[in-house]
């Protein structure tokens, strides 16, 4: 959380996310973070994102609205997204 704030305050909240790979460190023999078993947890990241900082809209913006926009953007819609302005609600 401590560590996805400080993105936050350096890149914007628009321009950050959640990431599924580990940072492409994905293998039996890497660290990840502590107490981290699976998406189970993104309830307990949420509150700890909350708690160093980030609002709900930030927190709905990580956690997928951000790439949704993107995708949007960038003419990715025709995988069945909902026409929306995603530019304003993110």
């Amino acid at each position: 959380a401590e560590e996805n704030y400080l993105l936050k305050k350096r890149l914007g909240f628009r321009h950050i996310g959640l990431g599924t790979d580990g940072c492409g460190l994905v293998g039996p023999n890497v660290a990840m973070v502590d107490d981290w078993h699976g998406i189970l947890n993104l309830v307990d990241l949420a509150d700890e994102m909350r708690k160093v900082g980030f609002n709900n809209t930030e927190l709905a913006a990580y956690m997928g609205g951000n790439l949704l926009r993107v995708m949007w953007q960038n003419r990715l819609g025709g995988w069945g997204l909902p026409n929306q302005n995603f530019q304003s609600i993110w």
